[in-house]
């Protein structure tokens, strides 16, 4: 598990708790959650996921884009991200948002959220705040007093997370579907902006950043964009000069790196964070690319 408590100034404040190695095979299970006091201007993404994640907007507004298409979302509204779907919201200069999130998986989670009111054409929907956040705040509180506990965790949290999807459905039994929001086309194509000439290379590079934790593989990402995914290889490659499972290789073990210079984390751990299920098997991979073990390398730090 990874949770981290951060205030980064007076008015930005973040804790979060994650975990890693979940079995996306249960029928319903809790991945990750969190309560963000964002900054102006605060922006993340693009990324995606290999799970479902909710973002409760309490307070403040702010855009989401999906691909092509973009959502103004102000308090009052939650938004979903569906698994392996590319994604990037930014909160507002002037009203930055504060937000909580919930991170699910299981056989049962997109009925779940279906039942809710979410689809691929309704990806914002209201809420009420108050026992939802609450909720969360207990969930978040849970998980760190039994990180260690996997049997605590599962009864707690998955307590808690049918809760909190109760509240939701509760919320929006009666409410009008002509209420809810719908998009408007993205024409400054935000999620392509960066350091590369061509916008797809920009978007895998970034979601390589931001989720190489995840699950990430080329055929969906290209799915998502509608392009060919040898296109999408090929033009990776010429832009980079790296094919971008390279790419991803690389920086996770950059990032691998950092965190080994926590001794209180363990191999397994940082190999689980940094997207790979066996210790030894990352532990191959490393040596492959630094020259020793995680092991070896930390002695040396």
């Amino acid at each position: 598990m990874n949770s981290q408590a951060v205030k980064t100034d007076s008015m930005s404040y973040q804790k979060c708790v994650h975990f890693f190695n979940v079995n996306r095979n249960v029928e319903l299970g809790f991945v990750q959650s969190g309560h963000h006091i964002t900054e102006s201007g605060y922006q993340y993404g693009p990324m995606i996921r290999d799970h479902y994640l909710v973002h409760f907007i309490k307070s403040g507004k702010g855009k989401l884009y999906l691909h092509n298409m973009v959502y103004e979302v102000n308090a009052g509204y939650c938004f979903l991200i569906y698994p392996n779907q590319i994604a990037f919201y930014q909160a507002d200069s002037n009203e930055p948002w504060e937000y909580y999130w919930l991170g699910i998986c299981g056989v049962i989670a997109d009925d779940m959220l279906q039942t809710i009111g979410f689809n691929y054409n309704r990806m914002v929907i209201p809420f009420k705040s108050e026992k939802i956040c609450k909720t969360i705040t207990k969930i978040i509180d849970e998980a760190i007093k039994h990180e260690t506990d996997e049997i605590a965790i599962y009864l707690q949290l998955g307590s808690l997370l049918r809760k909190v999807l109760y509240y939701l459905m509760v919320d929006n039994r009666a409410k009008n579907i002509a209420n809810y929001m719908k998009p408007t086309e993205d024409t400054v194509e935000v999620m392509g902006n960066g350091k590369y000439t061509d916008q797809y290379v920009n978007i895998v590079a970034k979601i390589i950043h931001n989720s190489y934790s995840e699950n990430i593989r080329v055929e969906k990402i290209a799915e998502k964009l509608n392009i060919n995914r040898s296109y999408l290889s090929a033009t990776f490659k010429k832009n980079t000069g790296f094919a971008i499972k390279e790419f991803l290789i690389s920086y996770r073990i950059e990032q691998s790196c950092v965190m080994l210079r926590d001794k209180h984390k363990l191999i397994a751990e940082v190999s689980n964070a940094v997207g790979y299920d066996d210790p030894l098997y990352f532990s191959r991979i490393f040596k492959k690319q630094v020259g020793c073990s995680p092991s070896e390398y930390r002695n040396r730090i």
